[in-house]
């Protein structure tokens, strides 16, 4: 309960929709499991797994062409792109239990 309301604290510091940030979690599980579940991809190795979540990651932290620079951007989506990679993490490993985003 606590690591939640430090999660919360922390997206409300930056002034951040909950409801946003949970619809993008579970956005992004869901296109990561479709990965892992899709028969074209069901026996992709450990790197093009890790590649295509990296590629996923990217899209959802790449800033639309309307958003304006401020000095909190940087840090927010270094927040995110933290949250994302520890979520890719977690997917990776039910497929690939010795395989970590955090490695090479």
């Amino acid at each position: 309960m606590q690591n939640k309301e430090s999660i919360s604290n922390r997206e409300n510091e930056y002034g951040i929709d909950d409801e946003a940030v949970n619809e993008l979690l579970r956005d992004f599980e869901y296109l990561c499991m479709q990965w892992l579940e899709h028969p074209l991809t069901k026996t992709a190795t450990p790197s093009e797994t890790k590649l295509y979540f990296c590629q996923l990651i990217d899209l959802c932290l790449d800033p639309s062409p309307n958003q304006e620079d401020s000095d909190n951007n940087g840090a927010i989506l270094s927040y995110f792109s933290l949250r994302l990679m520890n979520n890719a993490n977690a997917i990776l490993q039910k497929r690939f239990p010795n395989e970590s985003m955090f490695q090479g």
